[in-house]
């Protein structure tokens, strides 16, 4: 089982950062992704820098968002939704980073019983020294997680 996994990225004026961004997903351990990227409309370098990596590497895709759609990341991730062919969505944001192995274990996760969806741990670390700040949460498990996460019991961001 090699299924296709679709990292959908809204993006708006992440020159800075998003090198970095795409070269985590580039590292991944599984190979079998597309990354989806929707432009929305960025007034830095963001269009051009995201386009010269996609250039080599044909699993980046790079969309600016149609006038027609509403500015904003969710209807960006939306589009860039309609835009995906993956049998597994993965959403993520411009300033993260993926762990080198995130998608072997989701999909090893996802995979191995009858899931609807996982849930990583985000860690946030300290820019310029890498350091560990912390984590979102102590703790992602739970045995009704979507009940605690609306009772915000539990919570993990967009990424995760």
């Amino acid at each position: 089982m090699n299924p296709l996994i679709s990292i959908i990225i809204p993006i708006y004026n992440r020159e800075s950062l998003i090198k970095e961004t795409l070269q985590s997903i580039i590292a991944q351990s599984y190979k079998n992704w597309e990354c989806i990227i929707i432009d929305d409309h960025s007034t830095d370098n963001t269009f051009f820098v995201t386009s010269e990596i996609a250039k080599n590497d044909s699993r980046m895709h790079i969309y600016k968002r149609p006038d027609s759609i509403p500015k904003g990341p969710s209807a960006c991730r939306n589009y860039g939704f309609k835009k995906s062919s993956g049998q597994y969505i993965n959403w993520f944001d411009s300033d993260d980073l993926m762990m080198p192995n995130k998608l072997e274990v989701d999909l090893k996760s996802i995979t191995s019983d009858d899931y609807d969806f996982t849930i990583s741990q985000t860690q946030f670390f300290d820019n310029k020294s890498k350091e560990n700040i912390g984590f979102w949460n102590d703790s992602l498990f739970s045995d009704n997680p979507i009940n605690d996460f609306i009772t915000m019991k539990i919570g993990w961001s967009t990424n995760a």
